[in-house]
């Protein structure tokens, strides 16, 4: 039992839509914080990019305007710097690269250019303007610039003065007083000029095969394992190429990202548990006026077909659903009722002539009778037979009129002649009658339907205006062809028919008060305008009454016109009467 209703709640539609309902929350949640996860991972490497490309203006300044990018002045403020950004390990390298000749033909020519320095600074001779071919350092465009020597670089002058050559050399270099910041790398590769105490051991990093020869993109922050680095070439106060690195750990970024991967961790749990929840909330109320459809159809008998769905008036599908099950409904009913009555009014016509029958039959068994009494009888009994087959015949082709297999283009049908055909059958009767029957029928005018139909179409509409004439009147039949269609009118100078009687002239079975009287001899079985309603309707067109009492009635058919036809239109007739139409 339990399983039985577990499987009935997985199949059911609420079950669907609270797991779709789950599914696209998680992913609509997915997407939103992976968005949010790269924009704060954006963010902040787009601020720390600002961060180093404003250290390196600054840095670029500095070395534009100090002596040389050694300068002690720039180390200590460098370390300074690095010191204070020790969360960030932030780092710096400059780095010399230009070729080892050029290198060592400029240190020479500052050894020169130092010796010959302090020599004048003790002698007090003024500096002279150097040779152009070789511009000093410290010169900018051409302009010497006055530099004095520090006493550390006059007493490293002295010091060497003492010492043997090898000694004096090494002493007198700048390269000679290793450090913790500076470093030298092979003699036919870029040279390390300073670099800051903190900068990382690349070779436990995975970097780029080329990393040690400093060819970063120019200008453009690139990440590296756990750092964000920065390379550009400056050209420093004596014009010689440096190329600068800086960097910064992007440690602390991808914290922010583990900790915002955790919050999304959490937030999808938190959704696993409540997207179900709410989805199922959802569905119920969702899914709940189609369980109220559900009960509602369940109660629904034929025998009882009064209840219809609720509307609540929200306008939505659910409620347009309701509006098209009731409509619905209605047609159901409509059917049914009519159903039941054709029904009822079959069995009372049936009952009548089978009583006749019957009592005919029991009054020739009763006695014995004379050989004309017994014709008689038995005249009797096939007049009522051949009432019970027209009526039976009626009822199949009102059944086959309305059915919807019905098919009302099965062939080209010469309206005309069938027409004629009709109104010749009927001469005769009107004749007898004392009715004059005049015909005004155009020639040449095809319909697509049924041939039997239609001319049962016409035997009935004019049996019904000769039969309704008390005495010497007037039938007409017109056929013509209209901008609308083609158009049938049978009209007749009768006796009319009542306003209120108009409206229920196609019900089955419906004769008014006089018809119904079967010992009239215009009696009948109610059934003949709705055959012709039936066959209007079934081959696309329709029927209308127009009709006053005293003066007469007018039937009016228009039928769709021939695919292919190309008749051109007739005027129609003219009808001074007043009109009720139904389709």
């Amino acid at each position: 039992m339990f399983f039985a209703q577990l499987k009935s709640v997985l199949k059911s539609l609420r079950f669907r839509l609270m797991i779709w309902n789950a599914v696209v929350m998680l992913i609509a949640s997915l997407g939103v914080l992976w968005g949010l996860r790269e924009g704060v991972r954006y963010t902040l490497l787009t601020e720390l990019d600002d961060d180093l490309q404003d250290d390196f203006g600054e840095i670029s300044l500095a070395l534009v305007n100090v002596f040389e990018a050694d300068s002690r002045f720039l180390h200590a403020g460098m370390d300074r710097k690095a010191r204070g950004h020790k969360q960030r390990s932030w780092f710096l390298q400059i780095v010399d690269m230009r070729p080892p000749e050029v290198r060592e033909e400029q240190r020479l020519r500052e050894e020169q250019w130092r010796r010959e320095e302090r020599n004048r600074f003790r002698s007090g001779r003024p500096r002279p303007f150097p040779p152009p071919e070789i511009p000093p350092p410290g010169s900018i465009n051409g302009s010497p610039a006055p530099v004095v020597p520090t006493e550390a670089e006059i007493a490293r002058s002295d010091l060497a003065q003492n010492l043997p050559a090898s000694a004096s050399t090494a002493a007198s270099s700048p390269a000679s007083d290793p450090g913790p910041e500076s470093t030298k790398t092979a003699d036919d590769g870029p040279r390390i000029i300073w670099q800051t105490f903190n900068v990382p051991d690349w070779s436990m990093l995975k970097v780029p095969a080329n990393f040690d020869k400093f060819v970063l993109p120019d200008g453009v922050a690139t990440t590296i394992d756990y750092y964000r680095i920065l390379e550009q070439t400056v050209h420093n106060a004596r014009g010689g190429p440096v190329r600068v690195r800086i960097g910064a750990s992007i440690r602390s970024i991808q914290h922010s990202a583990e900790t915002t991967d955790k919050l999304m961790l959490l937030n999808i749990l938190v959704a696993l548990v409540i997207a179900p929840l709410g989805g199922y909330w959802l569905a119920l109320r969702a899914t709940r006026p189609l369980s109220a459809m559900i009960r509602t159809t369940d109660r629904l008998r034929p025998q009882e077909m009064s209840e219809r769905l609720p509307i609540t008036h929200t306008e939505d599908e659910i409620d347009q659903l309701s509006r098209a099950f009731n409509r619905l409904l209605d047609r159901i009913a409509e059917y049914l009722t009519k159903r039941q009555d054709l029904l009822a009014n079959s069995a009372h016509e049936l009952r009548t002539p089978l009583a006749a029958l019957r009592s005919t039959a029991e009054l020739a068994l009763s006695s014995d009778r004379t050989v004309e009494e017994y014709c008689e009888l038995l005249e009797s009994i096939v007049s009522e037979c051949g009432n019970l087959e027209q009526l039976v015949n009626q009822l199949l082709l009102l059944s086959e009129t309305e059915s919807a297999h019905f098919d009302s283009r099965g062939e080209t049908v010469d309206f005309s002649t069938i027409t004629a055909e009709a109104c010749d059958m009927f001469g005769a009767v009107a004749e007898s009658r004392g009715v004059t029957l005049t015909t005004d029928v155009a020639p040449g005018i095809l319909v697509d339907g049924s041939r039997l139909h239609l001319r049962q179409l016409l035997n009935n509409l004019i049996d019904n205006a000769i039969k309704f004439i008390p005495g010497d009147g007037q039938v007409s039949v017109q056929l013509a062809s209209l901008p609308s269609g083609q158009c049938l009118t049978v009209c007749d100078t009768g006796v009319g028919i009542a306003l209120e009687e108009q409206k229920h002239l196609f019900e089955r079975f419906y004769r008014g008060d006089k018809a119904r009287r079967r010992n009239t001899p215009t009696r009948g079985t109610g059934l003949g305008l709705s055959i012709c309603r039936a066959i209007a309707e079934a081959h696309g067109g329709t029927i209308s009454v127009q009709s006053e009492p005293g003066v007469g009635t007018q039937v009016s058919v228009i039928l769709p016109q021939h695919r292919e036809s190309k008749h051109a239109p007739t005027a129609p007739p003219a009808n001074p009467l007043t009109s009720t139409s139904t389709r």
